[in-house]
């Protein structure tokens, strides 16, 4: 990664795109979505940042790996995740001078549908931890460093 960017969306899979099979099309879609701002860069990845990490665990270490490559503040989004935007930096305003959003912090306008392989099956939900974000500040990075600490290898 190059430079510094106001907002990074993330995203880690590390199945195929025959695996994802229709999540495969969200995923475009929010690349699709953040590729309309300069100000914003998407990341996809497949990448095990440390092999002795679960996939489910990976993606707290892709928005490390985002921020450690200039982004001011990194969104994660579920794979089945995507954004009713065509603005991404107003994601930005869900950090409202915070480290890190979580659940249902972003704007009603902006908040992800979950995704069970119909469009027409779409639905909001009231709690949504397939969206979160960090800023890249010393709090933001520490809470990052703290969640990513108690990584239970034990029951995996």
């Amino acid at each position: 990664m190059r430079g510094h960017v106001d907002l990074c969306l993330v995203q880690h899979d590390d199945r195929t795109d025959t695996e994802l099979s229709d999540e495969r099309s969200l995923i475009d879609l929010n690349q699709a979505i953040c590729a309309r701002d300069q100000n914003c860069r998407y990341i996809f990845t497949r990448q095990h940042f440390d092999a002795k990490v679960e996939p489910h665990w990976q993606k707290l270490l892709a928005v490390r790996h985002a921020l450690d490559g200039g982004c001011r503040r990194a969104v994660w989004l579920d794979s089945d995740v995507v954004l009713h935007t065509s603005k991404p930096l107003d994601l930005i305003q869900s950090f409202e001078g915070r480290a890190a959003f979580v659940n249902r912090d972003p704007p009603a306008s902006l908040t992800p549908r979950f995704f069970s392989g119909d469009l027409a099956t779409a639905r909001t939900a009231d709690m949504n931890a397939g969206i979160w974000g960090i800023a890249a500040t010393r709090r933001g990075r520490a809470l990052l460093d703290y969640w990513i600490g108690p990584y239970p290898a034990h029951l995996w």
